[in-house]
């Protein structure tokens, strides 16, 4: 549906509202215009946050949980998990 159509639907549903009363037709047509306009507006503010948001999270390793120790450690190389494991792992045995 198109926003003319959307607009066109909400100010049938105004002038319903008031009793049918005719001769208000562009009282209803600019006020529907005001609430859909407001939605869309709304929605696209929203959408738009949630997108920033995700960026953010995306640029931001830390954010998304992602740490250096988290990452596969380079051939030969121990993580400090690994190490923080073996560690334990060893006080155990004692």
């Amino acid at each position: 549906m198109d926003l003319r159509d959307e607009i066109a639907k909400v100010a049938y549903y105004l002038f319903e509202k008031c009793g049918g009363v005719h001769g208000r037709h562009e009282e209803h047509w600019y006020e529907a215009e005001r609430t859909v306009l407001s939605r869309v507006e709304k929605s696209a503010r929203k959408s738009k946050a949630t997108t920033a948001g995700k960026s953010v999270m995306a640029s931001n390793p830390q954010k998304r949980g992602i740490w250096p120790q988290d990452k596969p450690a380079a051939e030969g190389k121990k993580t400090t998990r690994a190490r923080r494991e073996k560690t334990k792992s060893t006080a155990k045995r004692r």
